[in-house]
């Protein structure tokens, strides 16, 4: 998403609108591969008729899910770097970008 020129003052111009590096998602990929085979091995591996414990595995996996994965992407996918002819603007957040 490009940096919006309504927010650039007066002369100003855009010289580079990055963001951060892809390699940020290295550490969320692995998690997401490592906490879906452990969940899926722990799920496979309980005996029948614990479904009790089979909620608990799969609420676990989901909680790291969101917390390994869907933050650390979210946060890399909403931050912005841009620099200017006149400064450098570093803008980040979902609902109020800061």
């Amino acid at each position: 998403m490009a940096y919006p020129e309504k927010l650039l003052t007066e002369g100003e111009t855009v010289v580079y609108d990055m963001r951060p590096h892809w390699r940020v998602l290295a550490r969320p990929a692995v998690v997401f591969i490592a906490v879906v085979f452990a969940g899926v091995f722990a799920l496979t591996a309980l005996p029948a008729g614990w479904d009790g414990a089979r909620l608990l595995v799969f609420g676990a996996g989901a909680v790291l899910l969101v917390v390994g994965v869907v933050v650390p992407v979210t946060r890399w996918a909403t931050s912005q770097y841009v620099i200017t002819s006149r400064r450098v603007i570093v803008r980040s957040g979902i609902v109020a970008r800061q």
